[in-house]
């Protein structure tokens, strides 16, 4: 009898240490389960400032069903700018708009707005893009990627930062300034006379200016995607009613990036996504 009560007893105390083992286990891996959940989503979760200012181009797309991966064969031509006033801009291939955009932690919804209609050719995705980014529903940063969750699948879209890659891109050459692409509301206009309106940017931090009947000089600094001018020295003749050089200059004086987009300079201006469209001139010699 006594040997069976030490029986029992030892077994029960087996079981009451095996029970405190599995659940002190358990609990470490519901603690565990919680803590990379929360370092997931701490991770995952981005700042208005990690997005905004910004020119993103459309990179490549991921789809689920089924599984497939594309890649952009011009993600110049499909672009988004946000800014901190909850607005964006867009450039569609030939087309501009803008709108508004809410963002509350990872999720993302951009309200339509103005934009072009013209037609932009048989091999054009601009109606594909837009149709993606009415579906936008959640946004996220993965290796510098701009990444935008579409819909219930998980598909999404990848953006790129544009930028130059080298001063060497845009130097020695006469620019001519060649049109003008405004978001709000959405328009685009070709400037008459290019050749009246040029820009010269210089290995030494210069840049020299045309325009129409006066020409000047002055600095730019470039930060990253960062880009300035600073006006310099400049005559003051009046070039006539029809001119665009007072328009030319105030709009130089604004401008914040620059990039290039198959062999045209594009300084974009101010918050609202504007952009001055530059054509090649003459190579300048040094």
């Amino acid at each position: 009898m006594l040997n069976t009560r030490k029986i029992l007893t030892l077994l029960f105390i087996c079981t009451l240490v095996t029970a405190t083992l599995l659940v002190s286990g358990c609990t470490e891996d519901i603690d565990d389960a919680e803590n990379m959940n929360n370092e997931e989503i701490e991770s995952e979760t981005i700042s208005i400032d990690d997005i905004t200012d910004v020119k993103w181009q459309w990179s490549g797309l991921i789809e689920n069903e089924p599984a497939s991966r594309s890649v952009i064969p011009d993600p110049e031509k499909y672009t988004i700018l946000f800014s901190k006033e909850g607005t964006y801009s867009i450039k569609a291939d030939c087309n501009v708009g803008s709108g508004s955009y809410t963002l509350q932690g990872n999720d993302l919804t951009l309200a339509p707005g103005p934009i072009t209609l013209a037609y932009c050719g048989p091999d054009s995705l601009d109606n594909q893009y837009l149709s993606l980014l009415g579906n936008v529903i959640t946004v996220s940063l993965d290796n510098d990627q701009l990444v935008l969750g579409i819909g219930e699948n998980g598909d999404r879209m990848l953006f790129v930062e544009e930028n130059i890659e080298s001063l060497d891109e845009i130097i020695d050459i006469e620019w001519q300034w060649s049109g003008l692409t405004e978001t709000l509301p959405a328009s685009q206009s070709i400037v008459p006379d290019p050749e009246n309106y040029t820009l010269v940017f210089k290995s030494d931090g210069g840049y020299l200016i045309k325009a129409d009947c006066n020409v000047g000089s002055g600095d730019y600094t470039l930060e990253g995607k960062d880009f300035t001018l600073a006006l310099g020295p400049m005559t003051r003749a009046y070039c006539g009613p029809d001119s665009l050089d007072n328009q030319y200059l105030s709009l130089l004086s604004n401008m914040t990036t620059v990039s290039t987009d198959n062999d045209k300079l594009v300084l974009s201006i101010g918050e609202d996504g504007d952009r001055m469209l530059f054509v090649k001139g003459n190579v300048v010699e040094q």
